[in-house]
């Protein structure tokens, strides 16, 4: 009951940040000479304020001419990103990134793209000169930060590449990354590991929302970047920065005490890293997945583009309907399978408590 309460405060506290302005009204007024039939007259609405300055230079914008060359940039820096911090944790003396250069470099770069996702998605989301007005303006506007967002989700499937080409080069090797991660943004990178990897494919729910995932980024970038994009693609990735940092606590603690149990004070201190990490995923987890995409998805994009459908609005400004109705789609089964990770987490937490490790990352002998 208690935890019924909290959602529903956190609900209310969101509307009140976040809540459109006034939207466009339409009433039906007597067209002159035509014996009182209706015709629909828009009144107008006050002009919204300008975004700061702050928001246009951290959550920038793209257009649809560059969304192919931000990709393609995005795809570069990864995988050389993912060579250089390879190369030097190879040579570094640490067993928490020796043990495993390719699968720490992994999570190096993950936390990197997830950092600038988190920040400049916020930044646009919470920015109340940036909320659409209305319910077309909502489903049959571009935002450019949306766009901007899938662009570098879907160059990172060049990044997979590398990470399935590294996955079949090494097989048997102690340094072969097994990892998949579990945290529910599915970056759209992963999908090949997940296709070539037979202990990944037996993960149904995760394979079935990396395949959509990489659908969700091009259609996103190519054909409907809403403003809604800011959160789904951007702020909601704060969940999944605690998770990155829990499985890589994780691996280090396992990969010290394989390669030097006798240091009790690292391994001491590696072990609550681990375990306050996870402590805060959880609870990213239930505020973030939980709670904020659910109350977006009920409130505001469920309600919006149905009405858009219905409404004929698409029609008359002209716009296609089916990528309205592919992000409907695509928002309610992402939606499901965050209640559905969510029910697993309170189970998990009720049957094993907080703290330990997962099985998560490369294994270590």
């Amino acid at each position: 009951m208690r935890f019924i309460f909290m959602l529903s405060a956190y609900f209310a506290l969101a509307d009140a940040l976040v809540a459109p302005g006034p939207a466009l009204t339409v009433r039906p007024l007597a067209r002159p000479g035509s014996g009182g039939s209706k015709w629909p007259v828009a009144r107008p609405v006050a002009p919204r304020p300008r975004c700061p300055p702050v928001v246009s230079v951290l959550a920038p914008t793209i257009a649809a001419s560059a969304m192919w060359r931000v990709a393609a940039t995005s795809g570069v820096f990864a995988v050389a990103l993912q060579f250089a911090l390879q190369a030097r944790f190879r040579r570094s003396p640490d067993p928490a990134l020796n043990k495993a250069p390719g699968y720490v470099a992994h999570q190096a770069v993950a936390l990197i793209y997830m950092l600038a996702a988190t920040v400049i998605g916020s930044i646009a989301f919470f920015s109340p000169a940036r909320w659409p007005a209305t319910a077309s303006a909502a489903m049959l506007g571009t935002d450019g930060t949306t766009r901007l967002l899938a662009a570098l989700l879907l160059g990172e499937l060049v990044y997979a590449g590398l990470q399935l080409f590294y996955r079949r080069t090494t097989a048997g090797s102690k340094q072969t990354p097994t990892h998949l991660f579990h945290a529910p943004s599915g970056r759209c990178w992963d999908l090949p590991c997940v296709a070539a990897v037979p202990k990944l494919r037996s993960q149904l729910d995760m394979v079935a929302h990396h395949v959509v995932m990489a659908a969700t980024a091009y259609v996103v970038m190519a054909h409907a970047p809403i403003f809604f994009g800011t959160f789904y693609l951007g702020a909601a990735e704060l969940s999944t920065l605690p998770l990155n940092a829990h499985e890589y606590y994780a691996f280090a603690h396992e990969a010290t005490q394989a390669e030097a149990p006798e240091d009790e004070s690292r391994l001491a201190a590696l072990a609550t890293r681990r375990d306050l990490w996870q402590a805060a995923a959880a609870l990213s987890f239930v505020v973030v997945r939980g709670g904020g995409f659910t109350w977006l998805t009920a409130r505001r994009m469920m309600p919006q583009g149905l009405h858009v459908l219905r409404s004929g609005a698409a029609a008359a400004a002209g716009a296609p309907l089916w990528p309205v109705r592919a992000l409907l789609g695509f928002v309610v089964s992402f939606n499901v399978l965050q209640l559905y990770w969510l029910g697993l987490l309170i189970a998990y937490t009720f049957k094993n408590g907080m703290g330990g490790s997962r099985d998560c990352g490369p294994e270590v002998s």
